[in-house]
């Protein structure tokens, strides 16, 4: 593209900045930093792109966007039940009326029970052992 040289570190001109700047609204050089990269490696180039983005956007730059104030659990709450009462107005007639809501037990299943095999016990095998043991020397 032809034109000035901004970013000397990534080789971007002001055509490209400006065009980047127009089309995806960016207000900011932090902005233009994160979209292009230009700016985020030496910074030499941050009070150039700040110049173009006046001049793409006019003398007056757009407002940032204000976050919306952090909502309290309270708050939450209270939001939650004024619209579930604002929908409860809304579902009336003959179905309304025919909604229930029960809880059923789960069934119950029993398991077939698979029995394991009788295991020997360490000390009764010892014993016998003992006892061979002992069978064997006397």
């Amino acid at each position: 593209m032809a034109g000035e040289i901004v970013c000397k570190c990534f080789g971007l001109t002001d055509t490209f900045l400006k065009k980047v700047i127009a089309s995806n609204k960016l207000t900011t050089a932090e902005q233009v930093t994160h979209f292009t990269k230009a700016g985020g490696a030496c910074g030499g180039c941050i009070p150039k792109i700040k110049e173009l983005i006046n001049e793409v956007l006019g003398a007056h730059p757009a407002e940032e966007r204000k976050r919306p104030e952090k909502l309290t659990n309270l708050r939450k709450m209270q939001l939650i039940q004024e619209t579930l009462e604002k929908r409860s107005g809304r579902c009336s007639g003959p179905t309304a009326a025919t909604w229930s809501w029960s809880i059923s037990p789960a069934p119950r299943y029993r398991l077939p029970s698979a029995r394991p095999a009788p295991a020997v016990r360490l000390g009764q095998y010892r014993q016998v052992r003992g006892d061979e043991a002992a069978r064997a020397g006397g």
